[in-house]
């Protein structure tokens, strides 16, 4: 077994068998209650005791989506310089081809993930909702290659509702 350095806040209060139990989720999220006890040492309603606390505090959260590696599409990583960050990440929200977006510190103030059929498709997608914004000073996009461990986005499926393919007759 692989030891992993998990680095908290003094506030979080995690003794090693949180830690532990942590870290077998995230390796193997499926995995049962009578299992965790077995490899902790604890009893089955000791565990679910431990993880319903974990999700209390919001140490241990679940998000549902495809895995970007099954999933058939391109994906990008958006980096916008703009003077309002805050109308920008409005935007994004509102795009189901853009499930999650950053507000940073430094040049490049936006990074949003997003995907698309392909890089036309996506290149047309971020001239639709960004190149009018009179706030967006730069945008930049590379696209991503691979990911070092699998990846859940909370992806909206319904993408009738993208303003850009309403407004471009745009074949799915």
């Amino acid at each position: 077994m692989r030891k992993r350095c998990i680095i908290l806040s003094s506030k979080s209060s995690l003794d090693k068998i949180d830690r532990y139990i942590l870290d077998l989720l995230r390796h193997d999220p499926e995995i049962t209650h009578s299992a965790i006890a077995g490899m902790v040492g604890r009893s089955q309603p000791a565990i679910g005791k431990r993880i319903k606390k974990l999700e209390k505090k919001g140490l241990l959260a679940y998000q549902v989506g495809p895995s970007v590696k099954e999933f058939d599409f391109i994906f990008i990583k958006i980096d916008i310089q703009t003077k309002d960050p805050e109308k920008i990440l409005k935007i994004a929200k509102k795009c189901p081809f853009m499930p999650i977006a950053f507000k940073l510190t430094g040049e490049n103030n936006i990074n949003i993930i997003a995907y698309g059929y392909n890089l036309k498709f996506l290149s047309n997608l971020l001239s639709y909702h960004f190149k009018n914004e009179e706030e967006v000073k730069s945008i930049k996009y590379e696209v991503i290659l691979n990911a070092n461990e699998d990846l859940v986005l909370p992806i909206d499926l319904n993408i009738q509702n993208c303003e850009y393919l309403k407004n471009n007759q745009v074949k799915e």
